[in-house]
């Protein structure tokens, strides 16, 4: 369960209000998705598309039922360190799950096990700062529409399997200051629509591979602090 009561914002969470949509960060039809904090009362008759509950001192575990929201395509929980987002509750939505966007940067999240669900649309997972501590999640493999991951400071561990050829869409990869290992794998080779790539601050050894001066698209690749030779 969410805490409300120490929230910086809880507005209509704390009453209970009917009006979803004039609750803070509720973002209903017709809003910014990136800009809006939520709908004002006089246009509140639209479906909620997105969560917008970032640095709100939100506490607890989010509940099964918050991924029900029929509409969802955006949800922002970022740096709420003591909020545990739980993606379980996505199997049990009657339908595909609209999400496209999610982030739970600095937020107390260990995994991402249910957010498979959402891999018809997902394009954009923010998940930095967070304590995994295992290995990259294989639910990550199934978001095949990705185009942008950040798991940047996240406790990776071990090394890239060849599973990561699935995520060919991908445009941004922020693998930063992690604990992985290894050698690039050579399915790598197929990310060609990257245009950021970041491995800095991991412990990647063996040849930065020749196939990254075919990415035509590549601007930015950062690989400071392996042990590439």
């Amino acid at each position: 369960m969410l805490f409300r009561s120490a929230w910086n914002e809880n507005f209509g969470w704390a009453e209970n209000e009917f009006d979803l949509c004039s609750w803070h960060g509720v973002i209903c039809d017709g809003d910014d998705l990136e800009h809006a904090a939520r709908r004002t009362k006089e246009n509140s008759d639209g479906v909620v598309l997105g969560l917008k509950l970032d640095k709100n001192f939100v506490t607890g575990r989010t509940p099964s039922s918050l991924w029900k929201l029929p509409s969802l395509v955006y949800a922002d929980f970022s740096r709420n360190p003591h909020l545990d987002v739980n993606f379980v509750g996505l199997d049990q939505n009657n339908s595909t799950s609209p999400l496209k966007t999610v982030k739970v940067r600095d937020t107390g999240t260990t995994s991402i096990v249910g957010l498979s669900f959402a891999s018809e649309t997902l394009e954009v997972l923010e998940m930095s700062q967070n304590a995994f501590n295992s290995q990259i999640p294989n639910d990550l493999y199934s978001l095949t529409r990705l185009t942008s991951l950040h798991a940047a400071e996240s406790g990776l561990l071990g090394s890239l399997p060849d599973d990561i050829h699935r995520l060919s869409m991908l445009e941004e990869l922020n693998l930063y200051n992690n604990g992985l290992t290894g050698t690039i794998p050579d399915d790598f080779s197929r990310l060609t629509r990257l245009r950021h790539l970041t491995l800095s601050h991991n412990q990647f050894h063996g040849a930065l591979p020749d196939y990254f001066s075919d990415f035509l698209m590549l601007n930015q690749l950062w690989a400071i602090n392996n042990d590439f030779t």
